[in-house]
């Protein structure tokens, strides 16, 4: 340990007297490394979180199409017809829930506000396991028409628009000329559908009219559909049972005009995670894929810099292994070199991230998903010690220019060796321990105290 601590206190004083070299190669690996964490910070709160939902494995978003046939929606939605169908006589799933979105005309004491919201079936806080922060939640009674109308603020909401107020639960207010009772705070870092979502209100699915003609008259329209499967079930047996309910409706013109004119009915059940991320998993792992080359370009300038900064350093090393220097001495002083500098240049680089990621929300649109779970955390710092430790190895596997050194080295040291010793006046020779002295060229100076120094006797 006192020789690892001896060569971290060389490393670092080799890094003040060169500070040329210093500089490049901390700017080259914080910049590295830096880009790197940053994206994979990204790439991990994005893609490969779990999402903040009580076994969020069995979360799935459901829709359906018709086969071969060009819909006009954007989105893969499901039908008021297959989702009630579905769900009473579900086998699959142990839960449905469904919402929209909607903007909405709040009336505040400061004049009229716009408020980004979010329909919600009352179901839909106890799939994903959500719990208010004050107050409650929808009962399944408040979702039907006629019914007093209600509303659940998102904790943002609350602290942004009502300045938090804790007696805000049971206070009315008017949306869109109409007045509504708040009945509870979500808690915080709770959002859905997404982070711009303010306020919930209560949806009802739309029943199917009881005179529906096939392909005719009759209600019909679509939302975005979630459900919890049941222990153990596969996504494939889902399906195949929501198709079978998806074809067993009644299907009104207005199918047709919803998903276009093609085959029958076929349902689709997708993990919400991967289907949250679908439209940008493609080129985050393209950017990751190029950050990564960046990386291992920013090694290789760093194992040029090494290599350079060994050639000049030759005569050093060959004096020092003239005097004595093992092999393996030299190349675990130069293995310590290397990791101080991969180490700094590791902090400054995740300093660099944490900004990056601090800046990325300003930069990125409004509805890039899952954007709130990126953060720097155990995981991105345990991310970036691995690229450190790595680009510390990709130099140090290269020919270093002190291990290029080494035969001359070894040539010098025998050179040195076969040279008689001055002798005395007392007959005896003086064996130096030569010691680094604090100079800029590194010279070898010889003490004359122990322990540096001990004296043999010689024959003359």
């Amino acid at each position: 340990m006192h020789t690892l601590l001896q060569d971290a206190r060389y490393a670092l004083a080799m890094m003040r007297r060169n500070k040329g070299f210093t500089a490049a190669a901390l700017l080259t690996l914080a910049l590295g490394i830096g880009a790197t964490t940053a994206v994979f910070s990204v790439v991990y709160g994005v893609l490969l979180r779990p999402l903040p939902y009580p076994d969020a494995d069995r979360l799935v978003r459901l829709s359906e199409e018709h086969p071969g046939a060009v819909s006009p929606l954007r989105e893969a939605m499901l039908s008021n017809l297959t989702y009630h169908a579905w769900s009473r006589a579900a086998s699959t799933v142990e839960q449905f829930a469904a919402y929209s979105y909607a903007e909405y005309t709040v009336a505040l004491p400061g004049g009229a506000a716009r408020f980004v919201g979010a329909p919600v079936t009352p179901s839909l806080f106890a799939l994903v396991g959500a719990t208010p922060a004050l107050g409650r939640f929808f009962r399944p009674e408040e979702a039907r028409s006629g019914a007093d109308a209600v509303l659940v603020l998102s904790d943002r909401g609350w602290r942004e628009r009502f300045n938090g107020d804790p007696a805000i639960v049971g206070r009315s207010i008017a949306i869109d000329g109409r007045p509504y009772t708040i009945i509870g705070v979500g808690r915080p870092g709770f959002r859905f559908p997404d982070r711009d979502a303010l306020l919930w209100t209560p949806l009802e699915v739309q029943q199917p009219a009881p005179d529906a003609v096939a392909g005719q008259r009759g209600r019909m329209n679509v939302l975005w559909a979630l459900a919890r499967l049941k222990p153990s079930v596969t996504t494939a047996q889902a399906e195949a049972e929501g198709t079978a309910a998806a074809r067993s409706t009644i299907r009104p013109m207005a199918a047709n005009l919803l998903f276009g004119v093609g085959g029958p009915p076929v349902t689709h059940v997708r993990g919400l995670a991967a289907e949250m991320t679908s439209r940008v998993r493609a080129a985050l792992v393209v950017l990751a894929a190029a950050v990564g080359c960046v990386l291992l370009i920013a090694c290789a300038n760093v194992a040029n810099l090494f290599l350079s900064h060994g050639v000049a350093r030759q005569r050093e090393l060959s004096v020092r292994a003239a005097i004595g220097a093992s092999r393996g001495r030299l190349v675990r002083q130069l293995l310590t070199e290397t990791a101080v500098l991969s180490a700094t240049g590791g902090t400054i680089g995740l300093a660099l991230a944490w900004m990056l990621v601090r800046l990325a929300p300003t930069l990125a649109s409004r509805d890039f998903p899952r954007f709130e779970d990126v953060a720097v955390d155990a995981r991105v710092v345990a991310f970036t010690a691995a690229a450190a430790m790595f680009a510390a190895l990709a130099p140090a596997s290269r020919p270093h220019g002190g291990a290029r050194a080494s035969t001359s080295s070894n040539r010098y040291a025998a050179a040195v060796t076969r040279r008689r010793p001055a002798v005395s006046a007392a007959g005896a020779r003086t064996i130096c321990e030569p010691r680094f002295s604090s100079s800029k060229r590194h010279s070898p100076s010889c003490c004359s105290s122990p322990p540096h120094c001990s004296r043999a006797a010689s024959r003359v």
